[in-house]
């Protein structure tokens, strides 16, 4: 197979700058430091320059004499989402194997947040960049890409052909659930979706559907975010409707159900069945431990962290990865 190039930008210096628009290097920099003894017609010319040129001030100087911060920048959605919590730490185990360090951004699912964090690491000239994109957000990505900054998406994809990306297939685990719920002849499956306008959301959403159709089941569906607040307002709607077999759509929408069961004193693995999403250890303190679909959190940091690494080394665009998805079966899929 051929590999793509893969060329990063020389950063930009104070030398560029002024050779760019004919004035010394000295000039440059207390213009740039807004100097008021530089005239401002001249402060406002070079910092045109430089927006057009992409200089970037230089915090780590001492690191960019050898062209490497060691550094890279994470960007994950939540951090109080227990599964992008563990990620960001299997990112960190990887990365401190290596010698590497990482600067982490919280994006709250906001698109603003994201920009900010992808700003904020090329500031920080981070050698490159494993993020959890959100919707179409490509254009966010526009300026790190143009310089060359390596870049690795995990969890959810980014549709630009320099960046590789770690996903999961949710069929094999979807699959398994519904039919250790389907065991039960009285089951009336409901699914708990997450956003459409995420790659997981949407993927997701359309392979329940195709399970569904190919074993002649209606699905009763809610959509939502990733958050227990959505999870708890789905299921208590699934109920109301009849429902009696809920499969979850991330580990935030099933502590959400967790949450609607054990208020309504629904007995999990008895009066209704639960999948959870995810493999997370608190999953295994209920009585029956809830069932789950296992994405290998832990493997896709590793791998993430692994094709950065690639590209950091070897100067090409890596092959994505898609890791499958494990049903673990503990009982609460049963059903009296």
């Amino acid at each position: 197979m051929t590999h793509t190039p893969f060329q990063r930008r020389r950063p930009t210096t104070l030398k560029d700058i002024a050779n760019e628009i004919g004035l010394s290097v000295s000039t440059v920099s207390r213009a740039l430091a807004d100097n008021p003894a530089i005239a401002e017609e001249t402060r406002e010319t070079v910092r045109e320059a430089a927006r057009r040129l992409r200089y970037r001030p230089n915090n780590q100087a001492a690191s960019l004499r050898k062209q490497r911060t060691n550094i890279i920048g994470v960007a994950i959605p939540d951090i109080e989402n227990p599964f992008f919590a563990t990620l960001a730490s299997a990112i960190q185990h990887s990365a401190r194997a290596k010698g590497f360090s990482i600067l982490l951004g919280n994006t709250e699912e906001d698109p603003e947040l994201l920009a900010s964090s992808i700003e904020m690491f090329a500031n920080q000239r981070v050698d490159g960049m494993i993020v959890v994109p959100h919707g179409e957000t490509e254009a966010i990505f526009e300026d790190a890409v143009d310089e060359g900054i390596p870049i690795v998406a995990v969890d959810r994809r980014l549709d630009i052909a320099t960046v590789p990306s770690v996903v999961s297939d949710p069929a094999p685990g979807f699959a398994a659930a519904m039919d250790a719920v389907l065991a039960n002849p009285n089951a009336t499956i409901g699914f708990l979706a997450g956003p459409q306008d995420t790659s997981t959301g949407l993927e997701r959403f359309k392979v329940m559907q195709a399970l569904a159709k190919e074993r002649g089941v209606d699905l009763h569906i809610e959509h939502g975010g990733y958050n227990q607040r959505d999870g708890y307002k789905g299921t208590v709607a699934m109920l109301d409707a009849g429902v009696n077999a809920v499969i979850g759509g991330d580990a935030m929408l099933t502590m959400g159900a967790v949450q609607a069961l054990c208020e309504r004193s629904i007995a999990i693995g008895k009066d209704c069945a639960l999948v959870g999403f995810d493999e997370l250890p608190m999953f295994l303190y209920h009585n029956p431990p809830l069932s789950t679909i296992d994405q290998q959190v832990s493997k896709m940091g590793h791998e993430a962290f692994e094709l950065l690494h690639e590209m950091l080394s070897g100067q090409h665009v890596p092959e994505s990865k898609v890791l499958p998805t494990i049903m673990h079966d503990r009982g609460s899929t049963t059903l009296a």
